[in-house]
Formats: C-alpha cells, structure tokens, sequence
C-alpha cells in the first residue's frame, strides 16, 4: 500500500469516526427523549437547541473553520497556539451578548421561547442552561479545530465520545421531568472543564508582551471568517426555528416532530459528508498554499458527495422502520413526504463542495451572501407559500437546496473564470 493511500485512509477513517459518534449521541438522546416524555418534547427541545446554535454556530460555522484554514499550513505549535487563543477570545466576545439576549429573562427573545416550550418543565431556566453550555462550549469547538488542522483527529474523537457517554449518563439518571435540564447542565459542566484547559495550555504563549501587538496584527485575517460564521451561525438556526414555528401553525407540532425526524435521518448522512469536508478535505485544500480549481473541488469532493447519496436513497427506502428505531412509529410518514426533504439533502451535500471551496480560498464574503438562499430561504417560503401538508413542506426545502447549490456553485466558478 502506498504511503499517500495510507495518509488519506487515516484521516477519512478518524473523520468518520468523530462524526458518527456525534450523530450516534444525538440519536440516542433522541430516542431517550421520544420514549419518556413523547414527539412533542422531542420537537420542542430540537427548537431550543437551535437557540443554543445561535450562539455556537457563530463560532462553529465561522471561526472554526477559520482556525483551520490559518493554522493548517502553519506548523510551528507556539504560532497555532495563539491562532487557537485569539479564536477563542473572539467567538467568546462576539457571542456573549447574543447569549445574554436570548436568554435573560422578560427579554422577548427568551419570553417567546419560554412561551412556545410548554411540554418542557421550567423552559425559561432551560434555555439559560442550554445558552451558557453554547458559550463555554466555544472554548471545546475551538480546540477540536485546532486537532484538525494539526491532524490530530484520534484526539478529537476521544473528547467527542466523552462528551456523548457524560451525556447518555446523565439522560438514564435524570428524572423523566428533570431530563432535558439534565442533559444541558452535564454538557455546560463538562465544556467549561474543557474551556479551562484551553487556558491552561495556552498560556505560556499569550502571556507574552508581544502579546497584544501580535493579536491586533492578525485579527483582521480571523474576522473576515467571523462574519461567515454570523451569516451561517444565525441564519441557520434562526431559519429552523422560523420553518418550524410556520410548520406547527399550519399543521401542528405533531407535523413538526415529522419533519425534525426527517432532518434527523438526513443529518446522519448530511453530517458525515460535511464532517468528512470539514475534517479532511478542508485541511487539505487549505495546506495546497493556493485556492483549488473547480476539477479539484469535484474530484475530491464526489468521493464524498456520491455514497452520501447512495445512502440517502436507502434512507428513503427504509424511512419508515428507521424512524420507528430512531424514535417511534409516529414518526414515518409516506414516501412522497420524505422525498422531498431527502432529495433537498441530497442537493445540500453537493452543494457543501463548493462552500468548503469557497473557505479554502478565504473569500468569505461569497459565503455570507449564498447562506441567504438556505435555510432562510426555506423559511420564508414556508411562511409565504400556503401547503396541505408536508409534502408541499418537503417540496419547497427541495427547492430551497436547488438555489443554494446553484448560487455557491456560480460565486465559486464566476471568480476563478474572471
């Protein structure tokens, strides 16, 4: 075997398993959810974590993937050091007030999320819970970031199925009605613990008196990835919890619990194709030391993008057992509903060839403009366009996949053609 297959095979199979055991977590708690408190907690408690996404996903989606493409080519640890500690410094200044907005009591936003969580016991200190675990969690994220870009998944992994089995420990213990404090308080605990780390390794490289001179110099090549991360990180939770709101009002949470299984399904393939972009391929588009060229982006991303398919389609063919395994029978619903929503993943994943490209070649600006045309998208469509159910639902979230992928795949070959 050639040392370039064993290279590539290595980090694919880590890839792999960092994402399925992210997944396999969420799977499970979903299942514990469904089976003690019922479909409509299940739905309501997915609405407040992406209230919890509008804090993370800044980060997640922005300045982690910055910190992988600036520390990737750069070896020196001591340099990465810093990278990870002025990320850190800003995802945890850029969010907190976010944070604070949404989650301090008799402010609307927590006031309407408090209002619309009435299968779930104490919903205001929930979502102050399920808020402070998002902030401290920046520290976790950040570090998992770092791990990559040096190629250290096998670390990443070990972190990441510590967090799932703390937090599978804590649902079987919880009381039924103490479930969801339970599980958002144990996560809170254990990414603080993580964020102390964070400090305690970097020190020795930020308490330096170059220090802030260093820090002010290089805050420009990170922000630029920050403003992808506001465009992504709050769009898209926002987006989901906009479509679900619209959805419960047309036709029920029972129909929102449906589709939430449906974005389940779909995310555990969705999630491993973007873990295995994420976790490889941008790493390895970003140390090339130039933008890579549309063949490039097809030929490493299609490895990625044609099984995902091939496994989404089963998906569709089997939806209704896996739903009954995944959650309950309540959640299958007729092949033509879920069509819809997986033949939008489908579109979704491809089109995440292009996005990761588009972080690859630092232009960050293309990336906040298409996110516009995703989930926000599917939002505002849900809530203009009237459905008789959730086939109509699931039309327009293809649709919505459609454009996405059509306008980063423009913004992507319009700039190397010019």
């Amino acid at each position: 075997m050639s040392a370039h297959a064993v290279s590539t095979r290595r980090p694919v199979a880590w890839s792999l398993a960092i994402t399925l055991a992210g997944l396999a977590g969420v799977a499970a708690l979903d299942k514990l959810l469904t089976v003690r408190l019922g479909a409509v907690a299940l739905a309501q408690w997915s609405q407040l974590q992406s209230l919890g996404e509008l804090v993370a996903g800044v980060v997640g989606a922005g300045l982690t993937q910055g910190l992988v493409v600036l520390a990737a080519p750069a070896g020196d640890h001591a340099l990465q050091m810093r990278w990870l500690w002025l990320s850190v410094l800003m995802g945890l200044a850029v969010t907190l007030p976010v944070a604070l907005l949404a989650g301090v009591p008799g402010l609307p936003v927590a006031g309407w999320m408090a209002g619309s969580l009435d299968a779930l016991d104490s919903p205001a200190l929930l979502a102050a819970v399920v808020l402070a675990g998002a902030w401290l969690g920046i520290g976790h994220m950040q570090l998992g970031a770092l791990w990559t870009a040096r190629g250290h998944l096998a670390t990443a992994f070990v972190i990441t199925l510590g967090l799932t089995i703390v937090s599978l420990l804590a649902g079987a213990l919880a009381p039924p009605h103490d479930l969801p404090l339970w599980l958002a308080a144990s996560r809170a605990l254990l990414v603080a613990a993580l964020l102390a780390l964070v400090w305690v390794g970097v020190r020795p490289h930020v308490a330096t008196p170059d220090w802030r001179h260093w820090s002010r110099t290089h805050r420009a090549e990170l922000a630029r990835f920050l403003w992808m991360g506001v465009a992504i990180g709050v769009l898209t939770p926002v987006g989901q919890m906009l479509a679900r709101s619209s959805v419960a009002a047309q036709h029920g949470w029972e129909a929102v619990a449906a589709m939430q299984g449906l974005w389940r399904m779909g995310a555990w393939v969705g999630s491993v194709a973007a873990g295995l972009m994420a976790l490889w391929l941008l790493p390895r588009w970003s140390r090339a030391g130039h933008p890579p060229a549309a063949r490039t982006l097809l030929r490493d991303g299609l490895k990625v993008v044609l099984p995902a398919w091939l496994c989404l389609l089963a998906v569709w063919w089997w939806q209704a057992p896996l739903a009954t395994l995944m959650f309950d029978a309540r959640f299958a619903v007729p092949p033509a509903v879920a069509a819809g929503f997986l033949f939008g993943e489908a579109v979704r994943a491809f089109s995440w060839i292009f996005l990761f490209g588009l972080m690859a070649s630092r232009r960050t600006l293309a990336v906040v403009l298409t996110e516009f045309a995703s989930l926000p998208l599917f939002a505002t469509l849900v809530w203009l366009v009237p459905t008789a159910g959730l086939v109509g639902v699931g039309q327009l979230y293809a649709a919505t996949y459609l454009v996405y992928a059509a306008s980063l795949a423009l913004c992507f070959t319009a700039r190397r053609a010019a």
